[in-house]
C-alpha cells in the first residue's frame, strides 16, 4: 500500500484505496498497513477480480457517516464489495460501521440503509473471509448473493467474529456451496442467519453452519422464508448459543415444492419464544419441506410460553431422535398433511 495513503481514520481516502486497489494486478497478494485505521465513506469494490488475496494485517476500515441507503445492493454503500469475482481471499480485516443502535436495539434496523453491509459478495466464485470482523452496520454483516450471471457459488466465511449488526447477520439470497464454521457472531437486529432467495429463479443450497458461537438476535436464528423453492442440502452442527433468540428455526417454504433436505445435529439451542410468523409455535418450525433430521441436540425454552419443540406443516419425512428438550409443552405439532414422521424421545 501506498504510504501515502492516510492511515489514522483522519480523512476520508475511499478513492486513494479504490485507486490503490484498481493499480494492482490479479494473481497477487495486496497488504494493508499494519493496524492501520482506514476512513472510508464509501464502497471499496473488487469487481472481475481474479486469484487475489487481501491481508488486512489487522487494519480497520472505519465509516463514519449514514451513506446511502436503498434495498439495491449495487447503489447502497457497503464498505466492502466483491462482485464477479473468483479466488478471492481476504484476511485479518476490520470494519466497522456507521450505526451508532446496532445491535439488539429497537432503533438498530432502519430500512432506508438495509443494504449497507460489511461484506457485500455477489456472483462470485471461491471466495473466502476469514479472521476478518465486522460490526456496527447498518445493513448485514455478510450478504452472499447472485448477479446477472448467476448465483455466488464456493463461499467460505470462518473463524471470524461479528458484533451488532442493523439488518441479518449473515444472508444467503442466491448462492450454492457455502460455508459458514467456526465464528462468533451476536447482537444482531434481526435474525442471525438468513436463507432467503429474493425471486423464485434463485437459490441457496449446500448450506454448512458448523461450529459457531452465536448470541442474541431479536428474531430467528435460522430464517428461511422469501419466494424461492430451490433450498436445500442445509447441514446445521455443532453450534452453540450462548443468549437466546426470539425465534429458533423457521423453514417457510412456497406451496408449489418442498425445500430440503435440512440436517440439525449436535446443537446447543435456547429461545426465548418472544417472535414468531405465520402464526407459528414451535421452535423448530418447518411448513412445505422435505426430509429433515433433528438429532443430538438440546434446546432449551421458556416453559410458559407452551411451545412445541418442532412444529410440522406440510413437511414430509422427517425424524426427530435422541435430543434434550426442556421447557418445551410436547415434542412435536404436526399436522395431517405431514407425512413419514419418526419420533424417538431423547
Amino acid at each position: 500500500m501506498p504510504t501515502s495513503i492516510h492511515g489514522n481514520c483522519s480523512i476520508d481516502v475511499t478513492s486513494e484505496l479504490q485507486s490503490w486497489l484498481d493499480s494492482t494486478p490479479d494473481d497477487a497478494r495486496l497488504e494493508f498497513r499494519r493496524g492501520a485505521c482506514f476512513r472510508i465513506e464509501g464502497t471499496l469494490v473488487l469487481k472481475a477480480r481474479h486469484d487475489l488475496v487481501i491481508d488486512g494485517l489487522g487494519a480497520t476500515l472505519k465509516a463514519t457517516t449514514r451513506g446511502s441507503g436503498g434495498r439495491l445492493q449495487v447503489r447502497a454503500r457497503s464498505q466492502v464489495s466483491v462482485v464477479n469475482s473468483s479466488a478471492v481471499t481476504i484476511r485479518d480485516l476490520d470494519v466497522h460501521g456507521a450505526n451508532p443502535h446496532a445491535g439488539t436495539s429497537v432503533n438498530a434496523y432502519q430500512p432506508a440503509l438495509e443494504a449497507q453491509h460489511a461484506f457485500n459478495l455477489l456472483g462470485d466464485d471461491r471466495v473466502t473471509l476469514e479472521h476478518v470482523e465486522a460490526s456496527d452496520v447498518y445493513g448485514d454483516f455478510v450478504y452472499i448473493g447472485g448477479s446477472a450471471t448467476g448465483p455466488s457459488e464456493h463461499i467460505t466465511v470462518s473463524e471470524s467474529r461479528f458484533e451488532r449488526s442493523g439488518r441479518q447477520g449473515i444472508s444467503v439470497t442466491n448462492a450454492d456451496d457455502v460455508q459458514i464454521v467456526r465464528n462468533t457472531i451476536g447482537e444482531v437486529a434481526r435474525s442471525l442467519i438468513d436463507l432467503e432467495p429474493n425471486l423464485p429463479s434463485q437459490e441457496a443450497r449446500d448450506i454448512r453452519i458448523v461450529g459457531n458461537t452465536t448470541g442474541a438476535a431479536r428474531n430467528f436464528w435460522l430464517a428461511d422464508k422469501g419466494s424461492g423453492f430451490n433450498v436445500g442440502n442445509v447441514t446445521v452442527t455443532d453450534n452453540v448459543m450462548q443468549a437466546a433468540t426470539g425465534g429458533l428455526v423457521f423453514v417457510y417454504g412456497p406451496k408449489r415444492a418442498k425445500r430440503g433436505p435440512f440436517v440439525f445435529t449436535g446443537n446447543v439451542f435456547q429461545v426465548t419464544g418472544a417472535v414468531t410468523d405465520e402464526q407459528a409455535t414451535g421452535a423448530f418450525f418447518f411448513a412445505n419441506a422435505a426430509d429433515v433430521s433433528i438429532t443430538d441436540n438440546q434446546l432449551t425454552v421458556p416453559p410458559e410460553r407452551a411451545m412445541p419443540a418442532v412444529e410440522l406443516r406440510a413437511t414430509n419425512d422427517v425424524v426427530i431422535s435422541r435430543n434434550r428438550f426442556a421447557g418445551t409443552a410436547k415434542p412435536l405439532l404436526s399436522d395431517s398433511s405431514s407425512t413419514g414422521v419418526r419420533l424417538t424421545p431423547g
